[in-house]
């Protein structure tokens, strides 16, 4: 008992921290970030440092962007949309991706780390779309918000996407 005391001493005073998982609300929200409420820099102030970058552009009356800042600790890309030179920081988040091995997992019980397609196919049922390419297979129910891409040989979770009821998937990222 002595023994399981100063292990647990030491585990906290050396700053471990057991990892939590993050909850998924299809089509809603990721941990604290609500799809078109919260903005990238609520996501800067929770996850830290913004690991990535990229922003595609869209033209025509005006400059539409498309905004993608990742984390790489956390393994999340929050996306947001800008007009012309609007702060892209300033945004508000329309679609938040998680990748393999993100600890997060849907209200629903589906595991990034653990499940598979054959999982998702018993709790969600039926896709509502599939894309396949070689390497992965894309299991959207846009109508809930939420899209899975599988590894097409192993068929464990490789991406979790939600955004808003009726939109589709991004994964570019």
């Amino acid at each position: 008992m002595k023994n399981l005391l100063y292990i647990l001493l030491v585990l906290a005073l050396s700053g471990f921290q057991f990892k939590k998982t993050i909850q998924i609300k299809s089509g809603k929200q990721v941990g604290k970030l609500i799809l078109n409420s919260s903005n990238v820099q609520s996501a800067i102030t929770q996850y830290g440092d913004i690991a990535d970058f990229t922003q595609g552009i869209s033209c025509g009356e005006h400059t539409y962007f498309t905004n993608r800042f990742s984390f790489s600790k956390q393994r999340i890309t929050v996306i947001s949309e800008t007009v012309d030179n609007e702060n892209e920081k300033n945004s508000l988040i329309v679609k938040i991706g998680l990748s393999y091995p993100c600890g997060a997992e849907t209200e629903e019980g589906i595991s990034l780390i653990r499940d598979n397609i054959d999982k998702i196919l018993t709790v969600y049922g039926k896709p509502e779309a599939t894309d396949t390419s070689k390497a992965s297979i894309d299991i959207h129910y846009n109508s809930k918000g939420i899209s899975f891409r599988c590894d097409r040989n192993r068929k464990n979770i490789q991406k979790i996407e939600i955004y808003s009821p009726n939109l589709i998937a991004d994964f570019c990222y």
